[in-house]
């Protein structure tokens, strides 16, 4: 009888890869990268249609590229970075990947993104604003305390309120 070849779980793939023999998981990694590859295609055709978006995700990195985890879609993250090197053994998909990359940069993000991103930071603008008028206010509430309680206090230096 044969020695049996081990194949990643069907609920835990990623995990029944670490298991698998180099060759094998070799294979594993390069059905992952051409999902992400796919997977990025279908991201930028989008792109192409309706402008790219401000909070879409993008492996702009071979960090993020590794890291990338969506099981649903076939896309699992891998450990070694000799998997997407350029001299690895997935140097065509790496090449494929650096392409889209370049080509991803030339599409603009969307009017739209841009501007709902900024009133999203201006409202976030307009709270902080709103904080730290509260706060000023509450410290000087507590200087005026610590000044009616010692006089003499060191803090009342450090703000030159002393009596």
């Amino acid at each position: 009888m044969g020695r049996r070849r081990k194949v990643p779980s069907e609920t835990q793939p990623e995990a029944g890869a670490k298991r698998l023999r180099r060759e094998d998981r070799s294979d594993f990694v390069a059905a992952s990268f051409d999902a992400k590859l796919k997977e990025m295609r279908a991201i930028m055709k989008g792109w192409r249609s309706d402008g790219r978006s401000a909070e879409a995700f993008w492996p702009d990195s071979k960090v993020a590229l590794r890291e990338w985890h969506h099981p649903e879609k076939g896309i699992f993250r891998w450990g070694s970075p000799n998997m997407d090197s350029p001299g690895g053994p997935h140097e065509d998909m790496v090449k494929e990947w650096v392409r889209l990359l370049q080509e991803a940069s030339s599409i603009q993000i969307g009017v739209t993104d841009l501007k709902a991103e900024n009133d999203q930071l201006k409202k976030i603008n307009r709270k902080l604003g709103e904080q730290l008028a509260t706060r000023t206010y509450q410290v000087m509430e507590l200087l005026d305390a610590v000044a009616t309680l010692d006089g003499s206090h060191h803090l009342l230096s450090t703000y030159s309120l002393r009596t």
